[in-house]
């Protein structure tokens, strides 16, 4: 990108003489405003600063990750109408 930039501006600035030497003095010039663009903000936008150590954070709680686990090895079938008795809804009186 920057090779492509400084070929336009040797075109553009073709009839200067010394435009080798304006090169670096360009090159100081911009220098600058490259490297702000690139700097990140100094403050947070929004929110708390993660920096600084007084700043509240939620508090922290265990949760177990398995803590909720049942087994579900394979059984033997089991009669299809004592299953279907089970998971009925009761019946309306």
């Amino acid at each position: 990108m920057s090779a492509q930039l400084w070929m336009r501006c040797a075109q553009f600035l073709g009839h200067c003489a010394g435009f080798t030497r304006c090169r670096a003095v360009i090159a100081c010039a911009l220098l600058p405003v490259i490297a702000q663009g690139c700097a990140g903000p100094s403050v947070p936008i929004g929110g708390l600063n993660p920096a600084d150590p007084g700043a509240q954070a939620p508090a922290v709680q265990y949760r177990s990750t398995v803590g909720h686990y049942s087994r579900q090895r394979p059984v033997e079938p089991s009669d299809w109408r004592e299953q279907n008795e089970r998971v009925a809804p009761a019946p309306r009186n």
